[in-house]
This record gives C-alpha cells, sequence and structure tokens, in this order.
C-alpha cells in the first residue's frame, strides 16, 4: 500500500465531515483510500475483494429481499485472509481489529471446509470470556436467525456449523494461562489454530499447539498470530514472524518463506477514525500509558518493549567487534546450563583497561553434559585462550538420588572444572547494571561481540517481573542474561592493569628499600654497611 500521513486522510471535495465507517456505501471507501494515497486499480481490486470475502445472507425474495451482512473486512483483514503462508503473524497497534478478523476469519473457514477443526486459544479465561466468547455467541445468534447452520455449544465453548450428510466443522475456545496447559489441546489435529494476544504466551505454549497442525480435509493448514507488541514474549514472534532470524539449534525445520508478517495499525481501520479523518480521540487514550507503550500501541513498534528490564542497554554502544584480543589477556567462563530450555556459555575477556568483552558464545539445547563440556573445552582451545575459571549455575553441583555424580563432576571429569556462582538475583542484575554503566571515558565497562548473537537479541529484551520489579520476568528468554549474571557476579568491579608500579607507603620495607636505592643510584651511602656503592 502507498505511504502517506496515515495519520489523517483528508475529506473528499465538498464534504464536511467523515460519517461513521459502518454506515459507508463503496463511494466512501473509495474517497478514504483515495486520501490515503491509493491509485484506482487498486481501489478496484480491494472492493472486489472485499464483496468476495464480506460475510452476508439474502432474506426474502425479489424486491422485498433483504441483505444481511455479518463482516465485511477492512483493507488489512483481506490481506490476512488472503494470504497463503502457513505461518503468519497479524499484528501491531491497538485498534486493528486483529481479533475481530480471526474469528471471522474461522467463521469462513467452517462454512465453506465441512468437518474442519479449528482452536482459537488466549492466555486467560477471563481474557478469552471478555474478547472472543461473550462476542461469539452474540455473532453466532445473529447468524442462525438469518438461517445459517451455526449454534454456539456453551459447555464445550465451540461455535459448530451442522450440515446434513456431512461432518461437523467446529471451532474450539481454550486458554493456556500456565506453562503446560497446552498439553491438553494436542490430543487433535487441527486446520488452523487461532493464537491471539500471540506476545503473552511462551515459546514453548505456541510451537506445542502449532505441532498439531494436520489435515486430511486441506492441503495448506495455518497458524494465525494475532498480538501487539510488549508481552514478556514478544521476542520469539519477532524472531520467528518480522525478523525470520532463528537458526537450527532453535527450531531444526524452520523455512523462514514459511512465516510472515502483517502490520496492522490503529490508522488501518477507518471504524475508529473521528469525523475529521484523524484518531485523535482513540490515540490521546492510549498516549496515557506512557510514551513507550504508547509507540507500541500506536505504531505497533515491535522494538520498544514496555517495562525493558535493562533501560541502560543500548545497542549501538555496548555491541561492537573489538577484533582479536590480546593473548596475554586472561579469560573466564559462565554458563548457564538447561538442556530442554537453550543452555549457554560465554567467553569474556578481561581487557587492560578494565573492561570486560563478551567475545564468544555457544548455545546448546538436548545435549548431554559430557557433550557440552568436550564442545566447550573444544572451542576454548580453537580460541586459543587462557581461562581462570568457569562460572556456573549453582544447582549443577546438586546431585540427584544417592549415586551417581553431579553435572559438575561430568563436566570437570570432561575437562572443564566449574566454580558455583553466587545465585542471588537481584543483587546479580544489580551487578550487571553496574557493568552496563559507562566508565569515565564514556565508553561501557561491558562490550559483547556482535557474534554473541543469542546474548544481543535477548538481553535488551528482558523485562520486569509483574510482581518482584527488581526480577526479570522469567517467562522470557533470560538464559543468556542468567549465564551473564553468574560471570559478572565473580567480577565485583572492574579491574584495572598498569605497567606502573605503585610507590611504597612511607616506613614500610618497601619505602626503605627504595631510598636505599636511590642513594646508591646517587653514589651515596645509606649506612655504612647496608648498602653497596654503585658504580
Amino acid at each position: 500500500m502507498p505511504v502517506t500521513d496515515e495519520r489523517r486522510v483528508p475529506l473528499p471535495p465538498g464534504k464536511t465531515a467523515w460519517p461513521p465507517a459502518a454506515t459507508w456505501s463503496e463511494g466512501w471507501w473509495a474517497a478514504w483510500l483515495r486520501g490515503k494515497g491509493w491509485t484506482d486499480p487498486q481501489i478496484i481490486e480491494y472492493l472486489n475483494q472485499r464483496r468476495a470475502l464480506t460475510l452476508a445472507v439474502t432474506k426474502g425474495k425479489g424486491k422485498s429481499a433483504e441483505k444481511v451482512v455479518f463482516y465485511t473486512p477492512t483493507p488489512r483483514a483481506v490481506q490476512f485472509h488472503l494470504n497463503p503462508t502457513p505461518n503468519l503473524f497479524f499484528g501491531g497497534a491497538a485498534g486493528g481489529a486483529k481479533s475481530y478478523t480471526a474469528r471471522h476469519d474461522a467463521y469462513m473457514r467452517l462454512l465453506t471446509l465441512p468437518g474442519s477443526k479449528l482452536l482459537l486459544l488466549r492466555r486467560k479465561f477471563t481474557e478469552l470470556t471478555d474478547n472472543h466468547i461473550n462476542d461469539a455467541q452474540r455473532e453466532v445468534g445473529r447468524m442462525r436467525e438469518a438461517g445459517i447452520p451455526v449454534r454456539y455449544l456453551k459447555d464445550e465453548r465451540k461455535v459448530i456449523v451442522e450440515r446434513k450428510g456431512q461432518d461437523d466443522a467446529w471451532l474450539r475456545f481454550g486458554h493456556c494461562e500456565n506453562e503446560g496447559d497446552e498439553e491438553q489441546y494436542l490430543s487433535s489435529a487441527y486446520e488452523a489454530v487461532y493464537l491471539d494476544e500471540a506476545a503473552t504466551f511462551t515459546q514453548k505454549q505456541a510451537m506445542g499447539v502449532q505441532s498439531r497442525l494436520r489435515s486430511t480435509l486441506s492441503d495448506l493448514c495455518m497458524f494465525r498470530c494475532l498480538s501487539n507488541p510488549g508481552g514478556a514474549q514478544t521476542l520469539w514472534l519477532k524472531r520467528f514472524f518480522i525478523d525470520r532470524a532463528v537458526g537450527p539449534e532453535e527450531h531444526e525445520g524452520y523455512v523462514p518463506e514459511e512465516w510472515a508478517f502483517i502490520s496492522s495499525k490503529l490508522w488501518d481501520n477507518p471504524y475508529y477514525m473521528d469525523p475529521d479523518g484523524t484518531w485523535s480521540k482513540y490515540a490521546r487514550r492510549l498516549q496515557g500509558y506512557g510514551p513507550e507503550r504508547a509507540r507500541q500501541m500506536l505504531d505497533g513498534d515491535f522494538d520498544v518493549i514496555a517495562g525493558q528490564f535493562f533501560g541502560e542497554f543500548r545497542r549501538d554502544l555496548h555491541v561492537q567487534d573489538l577484533g582479536t584480543v590480546d593473548p596475554e589477556v586472561q579469560w573466564f567462563r559462565c554458563l548457564d546450563w538447561g538442556y530442554n530450555a537453550p543452555g549457554v556459555c560465554y567467553w569474556v575477556a578481561c581487557l587492560p583497561d578494565g573492561r570486560l568483552y563478551v567475545a564468544h558464545e555457544y548455545v546448546f539445547r538436548q545435549t548431554i553434559a559430557a557433550d557440552v563440556a568436550s564442545e566447550i573445552r573444544r572451542q576454548t582451545a580453537m580460541l586459543g585462550c587462557q581461562i581462570r575459571y568457569t562460572a556456573a549455575d549453582p544447582a549443577m553441583f546438586n546431585k540427584t538420588g544417592h549415586i551417581g555424580e553431579s553435572m559438575a563432576e561430568t563436566f570437570a571429569r570432561n575437562g572443564v572444572p566449574l566454580k558455583p556462582a553466587n545465585h542471588d538475583r537481584e543483587i546479580g542484575w544489580q551487578r550487571v547494571r553496574h557493568w552496563l554503566k559507562p566508565a569515565p571515558d564514556g565508553k561501557p565497562w561491558l562490550v559483547i561481540s556482535p557474534a554473541c548473537g543469542y546474548l544481543v537479541r535477548t538481553l535488551p529484551a528482558l523485562v520486569s517481573d509483574e510482581h518482584k520489579p527488581d526480577d526479570v520476568d522469567t517467562e522470557g528468554d533470560d538464559h543468556g542474561a542468567d549465564a551473564l549474571r553468574y560471570g559478572l557476579m565473580s567480577r565485583p568491579a572492574p579491574t584495572v592493569f598498569s605497567n606502573e608500579k605503585p610507590a611504597p607507603k612511607p616506613g614500610t620495607v618497601g619505602a626503605l628499600v627504595a631510598e636505599a636505592r636511590a642513594a646508591a643510584g646517587r653514589k651515596r651511602r645509606l649506612g655504612a654497611q647496608a648498602v653497596r656503592r654503585m658504580a
């Protein structure tokens, strides 16, 4: 679509105000799109697609016929309905009609594909009820009154379409408030799954239900995510759908071409537009959330994270390639263990000016301890660095049962001895903040190599815990930050190395020796027998 001043649409010539969008004829729609910079061919294409996707029935015949319209899609909604990408994210600002669009996308699938099974999820039951179930009951009631063979099953929380001689098609409404709740939906296969406010779901929950997409009815199953930015899980959505930067260690079967994003903003929805062609009233309400949240809710900015835990982090300052590190520099490693969740190890150089340089990263998953230790040893040899110690998650020193060895013992047996890190979370996060601060020369004490992509992505994306503001929300991807925290807890403050030797304190043996050497250098004696004359 053309790029214009999207926050204001000029009035058509001779008009003094825009009427409510719910009353618009196609002529008004054409005028609105023209005001947004669309060409006539683009407008004609949209109006044709709009007619084809309108959900309506005609009651009666001849002159007494009455058309009852249940749904007409906005331009962005048309894009959503017609996009064939298997995994699609419809998101951005508030007011983009995402939930409404998704629900009617499901209705149309039910009515056109007999026997189809669809799933729509919200994180909490109260959200599911307020945003979908109550509306679905009203919408289904209207359609049923108009003769459409659809009904709502309250006890099962399902919309069902019944046709004689055909299998029932149904849409199930569900919620996944706690990690693991998604398991209750994994016994069925679905033609489409809708994840509403996907930024509130963990990646594990989302990928769990996405794995249930399979069908004998349709060649193409659909995974549809809908969300504003800002939830604790915004990062994985951005990585999968927007940046499309997912490595095999995270998703072995990831194909970038099978993931796409459609931006939907307030300015794309004329139903919230004021008569003067702006969205000022709605926008003012959103601006009350504060500047960060307003940028998310108004502009759909996924680079702004409300409640960002490390507001000190700046990519342009903290992420730098410092090149080859002097071979005499000492290093330490820091390690956060993970098997099903990601585990991560960092190699940190202690630079002569006191800075720490996180130079290398190893992210692993579903790898046994012995193999992780061997790989850490191999990568250390490749870097050719001198490792003083490895600070690790204290839980790695625990033994389970009465026999066997701890993971720390397994690591040591495989050539990587570990040192238990201080696990105090709140103090540890303060230590991280200390290292993110600038040194007297204005440059930060902590520098991260761009090669440490996992840490660069996840550290700035962490948000505060809603109930413990001095801790991070652990539903976010905090594994890299945990490893860094373990390492920085072992470094209370910058250690600056200098070639200058400090002067000894007066009265000490060192001061007497220095005085004697100075006197001898001037060909003087300090005590007849104490100092020899130096020629």
